[in-house]
């Protein structure tokens, strides 16, 4: 584990307090897993050297680490728009590709309100989330996803069995396994393009058949 440590830190030209090193390893040793190891470094690397262990949250279990990595991204970029991206992820057991991904996000009116609350979609007449919303996601939890051809197109994927446990858990039981298949299944349906009015309720705005600009 320490010689791990070590590499990863100077990699990420990063280090931790002796304090903190320590801790690190008690949690280690409790479920010496790789997967474990390296959320625990990942989170590590938000931590200060003024920041003591007791205000440090301890996580004993490779779950509780993606639950707790799963929330941070939720409260960054919202829940709405990151349980749906993930719940979509995770239900496209061939993967999705980008576009696919943020085709899907753009047909769910929910998601679209929650993106638009302070400002208006920049094309008159269309509304869609920016890529780069998916892009900053993505960028946090990229080392955990996976890429893979999957009828000619690249997909999306998690990379590890426990991640796909836990986004199913998190984010596709009941209902909300339903209306993601039903969201999903927008996308092929209109291949050739979707127009639907929306109501942006934080700007006061509608937009009569908005285009959701699918590719």
């Amino acid at each position: 584990g320490e010689e791990i440590m070590a590499t990863y830190y100077k990699k990420k030209s990063r280090t931790v307090t002796p304090e903190q090193k320590k801790l690190l390893l008690e949690m280690f040793s409790k479920q010496p897993s790789p997967l474990f190891l390296k959320l625990l470094l990942d989170e590590s690397l938000k931590w200060t050297s003024y920041m003591g262990v007791a205000s440090i949250q301890v996580v004993s279990t490779i779950r509780q680490a993606i639950d707790r990595l799963f929330l941070k991204i939720e409260t960054k970029f919202g829940h709405v728009l990151v349980s749906r991206a993930l719940g979509y992820i995770t239900l496209g057991w061939n993967g999705l590709s980008e576009i696919e991904l943020e085709d899907a996000l753009s047909c769910s009116d929910e998601v679209l309100n929650s993106v638009y609350q302070y400002h208006n979609p920049p094309v008159e007449g269309s509304v869609r989330i920016p890529s780069l919303l998916w892009a900053r996601i993505k960028h946090d939890i990229s080392e955990y996803l996976t890429e893979r051809q999957s009828f000619g197109k690249n997909t999306v994927f998690w990379y590890h069995r426990q991640f796909i446990e836990a986004a199913m858990d998190r984010y596709t039981q009941g209902a909300a396994s339903q209306m993601l298949h039903k969201e999903l299944g927008v996308i092929y349906k209109h291949e050739n393009g979707l127009r639907k009015t929306i109501t942006l309720s934080k700007r006061g705005l509608t937009i009569q058949d908005a285009n959701r600009q699918l590719t």
